[in-house]
């Protein structure tokens, strides 16, 4: 809700805001830049873990 709500939508606060206020075009683009790196490693941490899950699930012997 925090990423799609206040960060995309509303567009109140970005991963960078604390070192390059959103203050202008330039700073606003770096903002976004740094919210896309953020949600990627996010998402790809979400997918290992995903991953993993059913990779245990599937061993013999573990009980889900």
């Amino acid at each position: 809700m925090d990423g799609i709500l206040l960060h995309q939508i509303l567009q109140w606060h970005g991963m960078f805001t604390n070192k390059s206020p959103a203050d202008t075009v330039f700073n606003k683009s770096v903002n976004m830049f740094w919210d896309g790196i953020f949600y990627s490693l996010t998402l790809t941490a979400v997918i290992i873990g995903v991953i993993s899950l059913t990779r245990l699930l599937r061993k013999k012997g573990i009980y889900p």
